[in-house]
């Protein structure tokens, strides 16, 4: 089994699970589940559209495959740089290139981080989400976003930065720690 890690650098993937109905789900990931109006749990969705998603069970695999090799071959126009300050709380800076001749529009940026308990039923578990900025961006243009956790940094404590469209597709997601 790869790490978030791993596949992210291999292949540019990065798959996070929304903790719902256990200890381990907070009000920012209910919220968020709540948001994609899906059909029970457990519950994958791509690419962040509600209506794009699977649930899992015998054919999950196929399913799936299809789905990463369809988003593999999709070039985002939007470049994301980001550092993180190691402060309480934790802060992330984030600039968003638009290298593409159409503006974004009712963009949002939000940054979840997860952290990595390293047990094997529950390795990696969403800690926060940060609030989310909405944004417009034109054509060739950047702009600057200050992200903030009320998580504190810690060895292994992550952070993947989400930009979405207006209509919720993801455009570009970057891990950045």
């Amino acid at each position: 089994m790869q790490t978030i890690e791993a596949l992210a650098s291999n292949t540019g993937i990065i798959l996070l699970e929304y903790h719902t109905a256990d200890s381990l789900g907070t009000n920012e990931t209910k919220d968020m589940y709540a948001g994609y109006s899906l059909l029970g749990t457990p519950s994958v969705v791509f690419n962040g559209a509600s209506g794009n998603q699977a649930l899992l069970g015998p054919k999950s695999y196929e399913i799936y495959l299809n789905r990463v090799n369809l988003l593999k071959e999709q070039q985002s126009t939007l470049v994301i740089e980001s550092a993180v300050t190691v402060t309480t709380p934790l802060s992330t800076s984030v600039k968003l290139y638009n290298l593409d001749n159409a503006s974004l529009d009712g963009a949002r940026v939000y940054g979840v981080i997860y952290q990595d308990l390293g047990t094997s039923e529950n390795h990696f578990v969403v800690r926060d989400i940060t609030p989310v900025q909405v944004f417009n961006l034109s054509s060739y243009t950047s702009a600057t976003f200050e992200l903030i956790s009320t998580e504190t940094d810690s060895p292994n404590t992550h952070i993947v930065i989400i930009v979405k469209s207006f209509s919720g597709l993801i455009v570009q997601s970057q891990l950045v720690k």
